[in-house]
């Protein structure tokens, strides 16, 4: 219930922005998790109601490239000498999804 709560506060932080780096230093990826995979599965299920082009993502391609494209975001700044953990990088670009 704990994580639950903290996943609320931090969705809460993103649709509303406050000056508080005390969330940026308690990072979690189950909120990321479940933006992607909700994404995923809403995507997923446009292209198999409508099966006209078979151009729609895959659940399987969404995934990826969001959480490869976070990995890369995260090591360009890592490598550009940035002062944020990995984790944490990977937990905002996640939280950054849901608008």
């Amino acid at each position: 219930m704990r994580d639950l709560k903290a996943v609320g506060r931090k969705f809460m932080h993103v649709l509303y922005p406050r000056k508080s780096n005390t969330l940026l230093r308690d990072w979690d990826l189950w909120g990321p998790l479940i933006l992607c995979v909700s994404l995923a599965l809403m995507l997923q299920k446009s292209s198999v109601e409508g099966k006209r082009d078979g151009g729609s993502p895959e659940f399987a391609e969404v995934f990826v490239i969001i959480w490869f494209g976070a990995v890369t975001i995260t090591l360009n700044s890592k490598l550009l000498g940035g002062n944020i953990s990995f984790f944490q990088s990977l937990c905002v670009l996640g939280y950054c999804v849901l608008p």
